[in-house]
């Protein structure tokens, strides 16, 4: 567990960096996903996907019949294709270098049989909304670094050598041997032995623990920790890179890059139909009209074949709803290595815990106040 009040601290900064409010305990679990997903109002999407947005709308003057001039603003949303439309060729060509066809793919070329059929409001929309939603996934998606934010704080940076105490220098130009000196309310730089000093040490960060550790000569220290007592030397023992602090991170990482079952099965399911919606989109623009058929309505349905089998729901809604789960619980002081065992949680029967600091913070508050009723004595 993650439940050290410094965590709590560094979250409640980041938290105040990004604009994000985070829910109260007792929020309900809509609540706790919209804050994790959400965020705050004041971050716009960007400005081609809003100028997109802009022109849709005016573009959307043309169905006023009267004055009959008004027919010229449906030229308007061709503005809008030709703005929005280049991010998501550029993804789609990028996918396509590496073999896959993908959600870009569907949308560039529902885009362009849109405007081959001079259905420019329908393709100006397509290019808005898929904007739209990729802004959001996007969003979705970078509320993970607020908890990454909230745990690399824990990972000190500078660092004082015993031999040269008024200068600091980066904890990975310190050598496994080297001592360094660590000044009451300092994070401890590295992980290492006490030759020198007595302090008391919160390890809360790493542990759990809110009760100061006191160390001695001998005893073991562990980088991200912080110094609350006296003057401490210490001995390095390991590299910045294999800290505890720095494990920790790298669970942290390992946990969002982790994949579930789920999330697995649904990428493989999508890597598959996509392509198989291409194909039959191109069946159903070709087939009636080598059968003999005319006009537009077969190409027009295969358009609309293309955008409405994007499986984006269907591709966004597991990854997006783990990142948030292990996001709000790295806020709330758990860590969950992956996906995979966020999935598993919904399958205990039985869950264990340790003392205090897990399920309780350790601190003592004042819960309530009484004033005691005078009593007279002997008529005094």
């Amino acid at each position: 567990p993650l439940t050290a009040p410094r965590l709590q601290a560094s979250l409640a900064s980041a938290n105040a960096s990004v604009g994000g409010a985070t829910g109260s305990a007792s929020s309900a679990d809509a609540s706790e996903l919209g804050a994790c997903c959400g965020g705050g109002l004041e971050a716009l999407p960007p400005p081609s996907i809003l100028l997109s947005c802009l022109l849709l709308a005016i573009s959307l003057l043309h169905y006023i019949p009267d004055p009959p001039v008004m027919e010229h603003f449906k030229w308007v949303a061709l503005g809008a294709v030709v703005v929005g439309l280049p991010n998501i060729l550029r993804k789609a060509v990028g996918s396509l270098r590496n073999g896959v066809v993908d959600i870009n793919t569907l949308m560039t070329l529902a885009v362009a049989g849109a405007c081959a059929l001079q259905d420019f409001g329908e393709a100006a929309a397509v290019v808005a909304l898929f904007g739209v939603s990729e802004w959001l996934e996007d969003r979705a998606m970078g509320r993970a670094s607020t908890a990454m934010g909230a745990v690399l704080a824990l990972r000190p940076e500078r660092a004082t050598r015993l031999s040269h105490p008024d200068t600091s220098v980066a904890v990975e130009d310190i050598k496994v041997g080297e001592l360094v000196l660590v000044k009451p309310g300092e994070r401890v730089p590295l992980d290492g032995v006490v030759v020198g000093g007595s302090s008391a040490v919160d390890e809360a960060a790493l542990t759990g623990e809110s009760v100061p550790v006191p160390k001695e000569l001998g005893a073991q220290v562990y980088g991200g920790t912080v110094n609350q007592g006296g003057q401490l030397e210490v001995r390095v023992t390991a590299p910045a890179a294999d800290s505890a602090v720095a494990r920790l991170v790298r669970m942290v990482e390992e946990a969002q890059a982790a994949r579930s079952d789920v999330e697995r099965a649904v990428e493989t399911f999508a890597k598959h139909y996509t392509p198989a919606v291409i194909l039959a989109a191109l069946l159903l623009a070709t087939v009636p009209y080598a059968a003999g058929h005319t006009g537009v309505k077969y190409a027009y349905t295969a358009c609309v074949l293309l955008v409405v089998a994007c499986p984006c729901a269907l591709v966004l809604s597991t990854p997006v709803v783990a990142v948030c789960g292990l996001t709000r619980a790295a806020r709330r002081g758990v860590l969950v290595k992956g996906s995979a065992h966020l999935e598993r949680l919904g399958r205990l029967k039985t869950v264990c815990v340790d003392k205090t600091g897990t399920l309780t913070e350790g601190r003592f508050a004042l819960a309530a106040a009484q004033l005691a009723t005078a009593t007279i004595t002997g008529g005094k």
